[in-house]
């Protein structure tokens, strides 16, 4: 039996259970931005029918095919995406509260969901462009989803790595790519609905992945009551003193949320203090707080990186428009392929049904053309070969091709970053 060293078994062990933890658990990937269990369950409702489905039928199958752990956090993300507007839901998916965590929602076999259609088309024709590989129930899956944005960008996420603690601040889809073509921080926008009040550390952030950035939320009057209205993820608004002002019975306090957050503060009538400017006051100091982000991505080596927030746009876009470069170079190799498939049609359309004893590497002797065409002609029915209009093919083809060289890859990617959907809600 060989003698092992206590120590760098420990430390080994150590090792490879944080690049597991860091991989599989708690930091999101490089490439799309999504921690395991949310890549699974999207990929769970890409693999079905673009119609509602059962939650519970995308939970088992994500279970049973690609995420090999239990349900229960599998719950959460599916309410997560449907509250982000990935997903859309059907049913009771909880509520949001400020002044409490809400209600939660509805157990599985009682809502419905699919995933956006935005989203769906995203990766819809770049998924077989991806690296695949063979998961541990023998299903080939993806590396990653294609996707032109991180979205752990979008949503906001944190998590606890083996190494230090990941904290990524929420933008929406749309500065994200304006500020990242503009290579401008400034004008990014936060997701949920708050404004960004201290951009002091704003160009760390984009650079190195690390800062501390002032949130605030949405604070208005109406009909002589105050309102705050949004949600900033990782703290809660600083409402100690407006609470023991209701406690003394000065101030009403409700909490009108719903799936998004909401409270309306109004004054006791004949209360002198505090008055209505002090109330304000306390709400809007309330309604601030400031938030320290720590970047962090895992590559596919298992090991977590500082990234910038404009590093990790540049990885993801570049990376989507390359792939959709692929997808247009391909297409119009197959469309210069069919365009000489119906060229020779009409001709070996007529030697297949002249009866006589042609075979394929015959006819493609005879034409001096590959044997391929003459095969994916020949699988065609008899009805098509006596029928087909080839110059009307040929012209569609023609057309492809036009319009395959048109696209603007980057501009067209842009484009589909402005459609994308969200909510201003909590990820939970």
């Amino acid at each position: 039996m060989d003698n092992v060293n206590l120590s760098n078994l420990v430390e080994d062990s150590y090792v490879e259970i944080g690049r597991y933890v860091n991989q599989n658990r708690s930091v999101p990937a490089l490439m799309d931005g999504l921690k395991p269990s949310y890549r699974w369950v999207i990929y769970s409702a890409y693999m079905m029918s673009n119609s509602m489905q059962k939650t519970a039928s995308i939970i088992g199958d994500c279970i049973k095919s690609y995420h090999f752990h239990g349900d229960m956090s599998l719950r959460d993300v599916v309410t997560s995406l449907v509250r982000q507007g990935i997903f859309e839901g059907q049913g009771n998916f909880g509520t949001n509260g400020l002044l409490s965590s809400g209600a939660p929602a509805a157990a599985p076999r009682y809502t419905e969901c699919k995933l956006s259609l935005p989203y769906r088309e995203l990766i819809d024709n770049l998924l077989p462009y991806v690296p695949h590989f063979v998961n541990e129930g023998g299903h080939k899956v993806p590396n990653y989803l294609p996707f032109p944005l991180p979205l752990a960008l979008i949503w906001g996420t944190f998590g606890i790595s083996i190494g230090g603690s990941v904290k990524i601040p929420s933008f929406t889809p749309r500065s994200l790519i304006r500020a990242y073509l503009k290579d401008d921080p400034y004008l990014l926008e936060n997701t949920y609905g708050c404004d960004i009040f201290d951009k002091s550390d704003i160009i760390n952030v984009w650079e190195i992945g690390k800062g501390k950035l002032g949130i605030k939320l949405n604070t208005y009057e109406e009909n002589g009551s105050i309102y705050m209205k949004g949600y900033f993820p990782f703290a809660k608004p600083r409402l100690k003193t407006l609470l023991e002002w209701r406690s003394w019975t000065k101030l009403i306090i409700k909490d009108l949320s719903t799936v998004e957050p909401l409270i309306e503060f109004t004054k006791v009538p004949r209360v002198q203090y505090p008055n209505y400017e002090d109330i304000f006051n306390e709400v809007d100091k309330a309604s601030k707080s400031s938030i320290t982000y720590w970047v962090k991505a895992v590559n596919t080596d298992g090991c977590v990186y500082n990234i910038g927030v404009r590093d990790w746009i540049d990885i993801t876009f570049s990376n989507y428009v390359n792939l959709l470069e692929s997808k247009r170079r391909e297409s119009i190799e197959a469309c210069k392929y069919q365009i000489k498939l119906y060229t020779y049609f009409e001709e070996i359309a007529n030697l297949i049904l002249s009866k006589r004893d042609w075979t394929y590497d015959k006819i493609a002797s005879k034409l001096n053309i590959e044997e391929q065409i003459v095969e994916d002609i020949g699988k065609k029915s008899i009805n098509t070969l006596r029928t087909l209009n080839p110059n009307k093919k040929i012209k569609e083809y023609e057309y492809g091709i036009d319009e395959w060289e048109k696209l603007d890859c980057k501009k067209y990617t842009t484009n589909l970053i402005k459609k994308l959907p969200y909510q201003q809600v909590i990820e939970i």
